[in-house]
């Protein structure tokens, strides 16, 4: 056995299906998240309410009393594209698959620090990150008033997501991975 370094492969996203049509109609503050309320140790439902106090908020996914899952991958894929904003509060996720998703579809993204999530995306360029509530309450607050903003974070994460998280890239690194153990 011959020792070799370790190899990381970061998630790839289907930009092509996942794409930015521009909508952006809707400046509420998107969340996407399956048992968000009974998930709150890892999604931290209870940090997004309090970010979200008195603000415009679209929850979509599959949570009893809270939200509906959307219908269709379709659908799904218009919520992104007709939301301006996407938060992520997930604080025990690698990186939220949602969140590259969004990323894709061009959504201007707030997210809790933590995990990975700087493994994929940077502050002020293509998202805005934060360390507490008071700093995310802020960085949504100023996206929600901020549209040039908003879409220039949005334009920038779609860009980061086609030249660094495709999925061609992500089989290709598979593929090399596999070939050198053979």
């Amino acid at each position: 056995y011959e020792n070799k370094p370790n190899t990381v492969i970061h998630h790839g996203v289907d930009t092509e299906l996942l794409n930015d049509e521009g909508l952006r109609r809707n400046n509420s503050i998107l969340s996407i998240n399956n048992d968000f309320i009974n998930r709150d140790y890892c999604l931290n439902y209870s940090q997004f309410r309090r970010v979200t106090e008195g603000l415009s908020v679209s929850i979509f996914g599959d949570t009893k009393g809270l939200s509906e899952p959307c219908k269709s991958l379709e659908h799904m894929i218009e919520v992104y594209n007709t939301h301006r904003i996407f938060l992520s509060t997930a604080n025990l996720s690698p990186i939220p698959s949602v969140v590259l998703e969004a990323a894709s579809c061009g959504c201007s993204i707030v997210a809790a620090r933590a995990c990975a999530i700087e493994e994929y995306l940077t502050h002020g360029h293509d998202c805005l990150l934060a360390d507490n509530d008071q700093e995310m309450r802020s960085h949504l607050e100023f996206l929600m008033s901020n549209e040039d903003e908003a879409k220039r974070l949005g334009r920038n994460a779609r860009v980061t997501m086609q030249t660094k998280f495709n999925l061609d890239q992500f089989t290709q690194k598979w593929n090399n991975l596999f070939w050198s153990v053979l």
